[in-house]
């Protein structure tokens, strides 16, 4: 082995336990509808962003999918929503 695998196995073996409960399906689970709702939001500004016009491409890298993750991991994890979603200024449209 390696120095490198070794570090990796001695931070697997002194932090899973403490990181494994967050994994647990019902952890998970309870993550589901604020998902769905930063999800719903983000196609919202997209659809607001198309309008009428069905030609248009939106680049999703790496503007939007930066802005999805922001907000669904502040309230996840710190309990605090950024609003990256709602005041997005990097449209990215082609």
């Amino acid at each position: 082995m390696t120095i490198r695998t070794d570090f990796f196995l001695f931070l697997k073996r002194k932090y899973s336990h403490a990181v494994h409960p967050a994994f647990k399906f019902e952890n998970v689970q309870s993550l589901v509808p604020l998902i769905y709702d930063k999800a719903r939001r983000l196609v919202g500004q997209w659809q607001d962003q198309l309008g009428q016009n069905k030609e248009i491409k939106i680049d999703l890298l790496p503007g939007w999918m930066q802005y999805f993750a922001m907000d669904v991991i502040g309230s996840a994890l710190l309990n605090r929503d950024f609003g990256s979603l709602e005041t997005a200024k990097d449209d990215k449209l082609l």
